[in-house]
């Protein structure tokens, strides 16, 4: 059913889906009002009303079942392209989870911040192109700030991706208060030469600049080797861990063994998807059945050439409700 309409806030009103009876979310949506509200009781309603909404806070388990399984309808929202909360992880953050509704909703500007890590066991599955790609994409499409920071184990490889081999690296970012870093295609490169420098930065400062560049940039992309002692060091200002794989015997079992051990961990690393690049058909699929992956991303011709045909895609994985 279609419920009371907020009027005491600023901008277009947000859809929201509501399957809840806790007072408290509502109090929290009156305060970053306007919106208009859906509500469900039922796992069937809930279903019933994802395609009208761009945001929905649900209680799982307060949901009466009614045809549709509350685990199937767990999918279901995973799937649909709409950011979804509990009433718990709404509540921690009301005016962000409003940025995202207004985010679904095609407003650029909306895009709340966020960082996510792409890694990988492996070498060779395309992990530095992917991160590229996709912050490339995300900068064209919202002229957002944007930034790559490198986390390698020896030289930088995203010099020698983009070709950019002069300006300031990691370890600037702390000595110089505006360290004018290079910049790609509308992102800040944020480069490290670790045979160098890994010895000499201490984990505190470490930290300290990595939380400087997250808050000068709507979207952070950080490019790490697994494992690498930096990583952890930031792992809790990292939202999403995305975890690369191909359609490889030993980069299938390094993604299934690094999954299984972020699942260990999830104080540490509280959000990974596992992402299968360079995937040529349903027989490469079919070959790595048994791994839950977010996504699989095809092969393609020159993925050096960074048209956003991957990153559009995986920019999903990070945003489930991006349509650029």
């Amino acid at each position: 059913m279609v419920g009371q309409t907020g009027t005491n806030g600023h901008g277009a009103a947000v859809r929201v889906l509501i399957a809840t009876t806790r007072p408290d979310v509502y109090a929290a949506l009156d305060r970053i009002a306007p919106y208009e509200s859906r509500e469900a009781v039922t796992t069937r309603g809930v279903y019933a009303a994802l395609p009208q909404v761009q945001l929905a806070v649900i209680d799982l388990d307060a949901l009466l079942e009614d045809e549709i399984a509350p685990a199937t309808l767990f999918d279901i929202l995973n799937r649909a392209g709409i950011p979804w909360t509990d009433p718990d992880g709404f509540l921690t953050d009301p005016v962000r989870w409003r940025g995202h509704a207004r985010a679904c909703a095609g407003d650029f500007q909306s895009f709340p911040p966020t960082c996510a890590a792409v890694t990988s066991f492996s070498g060779g599955v395309g992990k530095s192109t992917l991160t590229l790609d996709t912050a490339a994409h995300f900068a064209a499409r919202t002229r957002l700030p944007t930034a790559v920071i490198e986390f390698p184990h020896g030289p930088s490889a995203l010099r020698a991706l983009t070709g950019v081999t002069d300006g300031l690296g990691f370890v600037d970012v702390g000595h110089r208060e505006n360290a004018a870093l290079p910049a790609w295609r509308g992102v800040t490169l944020v480069t490290v030469n670790y045979h160098e420098v890994g010895p000499i930065l201490k984990p505190d400062e470490v930290v300290q600049r990595f939380e400087r560049l997250r808050k000068a940039h709507v979207l952070t992309l950080v490019d790490s080797e697994y494992p690498h002692p930096w990583l952890d060091l930031v792992a809790s200002q990292i939202a999403t861990f995305i975890v690369v794989g191909a359609p490889r015997a030993d980069a299938w079992h390094n993604a299934t063994v690094l999954s299984q051990t972020m699942a260990q961990a999830t104080d540490l690393y509280a959000r990974h998807q596992v992402v299968f690049n360079m995937v040529d058909g349903w027989r490469d699929r079919l070959t790595q059945m048994g791994l839950r992956r977010a996504l699989d991303l095809p092969r393609v011709k020159d993925p050096e050439r960074f048209t956003g045909l991957l990153g559009r895609q995986l920019m999903r994985v990070i945003y489930p409700y991006w349509k650029g």
